[in-house]
């Protein structure tokens, strides 16, 4: 369905793992661990991610990975990700 969903706002898959414009992942899924092929939950990118974490962090600190038994906060303070994350703002919201 995320691929679906990334199809019909325009995705085009030219090569794996190249530029995209557009990236839907599933993160997590309650507390389920899943493994095929196809599809890995929890994603198996997260404890290495920043620009996952951060939004993370600000939804549920503490939120435990099932598989690393650590949570988002946990998970934050330990990355080595150097990268920086900067939230971009959109437009104010106009009441109607």
């Amino acid at each position: 369905m995320l691929q679906q969903a990334e199809a019909a706002f325009g995705r085009e898959r030219t090569r794996r793992w190249g530029p995209r414009t557009l990236d839907l992942d599933l993160l997590f899924f309650d507390d389920l661990v899943y493994q095929d092929p196809t599809l890995t939950v929890p994603h198996p990118g997260i404890p290495n991610r920043r620009f996952v974490l951060e939004p993370l962090f600000e939804i549920d600190p503490d939120l435990i990975h099932p598989n690393l038994h650590l949570s988002i906060r946990g998970l934050l303070e330990r990355v080595a990700d150097p990268c920086r994350v900067v939230r971009v703002a959109g437009p104010p919201c106009q009441d109607s």
